[in-house]
């Protein structure tokens, strides 16, 4: 009779604990296009988690622990994780984004990067590039639209089928980066 006393009181003991789910991100705040790392922590065996929005994971989809992301803009990011019975836990974080205007002006300068013209209702010509600069172009919710790798000294971007709204491309020379905000008209 005492077993089954003891039995019921474990049963009952491990019904009520409630699972947690919480994030950490590698850096508080972080400029326009940088690169962040959010990770998902939880007390529980999980099967699945989802992130909202999507990000680049480095982990299986089903097991997405770590998230790699790159916003734009303060964005709220959601993980929602199931256990193997089917229990949810969400957790939400917040990355904040500063667009740190000037850190890379005289840089910049030097180097002779221009962007024109802006705002712009279609055609983007960037010059003052170095062979193999990265560019990319971030909407506003800090989804990237486009991507290339420069082979000149200037690149042409057409955005005319891209909606009107504020972008922001990112320029990578390998030593350093910088953001700038584009206009489409």
């Amino acid at each position: 009779m005492k077993i089954k006393v003891l039995i019921f009181f474990l049963f009952a003991f491990t019904a009520s604990i409630r699972s947690q789910t919480y994030i950490t991100g590698s850096n508080t705040v972080i400029c326009a296009g940088e690169t962040t790392t959010l990770t998902a922590h939880h007390d529980f065996l999980h099967n699945w988690c989802f992130w909202t929005p999507a990000v680049q994971s480095n982990t299986m989809a089903f097991l997405a622990d770590i998230a790699i992301t790159s916003p734009s803009t303060t964005t709220t990011y959601t993980v929602k994780c199931y256990d193997a019975d089917a229990n949810l836990t969400i957790a939400v974080y917040t990355q904040t984004v500063s667009l740190c205007v000037g850190i890379l002006s005289g840089y910049l300068e030097k180097m002779n990067i221009n962007f024109y013209p802006n705002p712009t209702t279609g055609l983007i010509e960037i010059t003052g590039l170095e062979k193999n600069t990265t560019i990319e172009i971030y909407n506003a919710i800090g989804t990237i639209v486009f991507g290339t790798i420069s082979d000149d000294e200037k690149k042409q971007i057409d955005l005319s089928d891209y909606y009107a709204g504020i972008y922001f491309i990112k320029i990578n020379t390998g030593r350093q980066e910088m953001v700038k905000k584009i206009i489409k008209e």
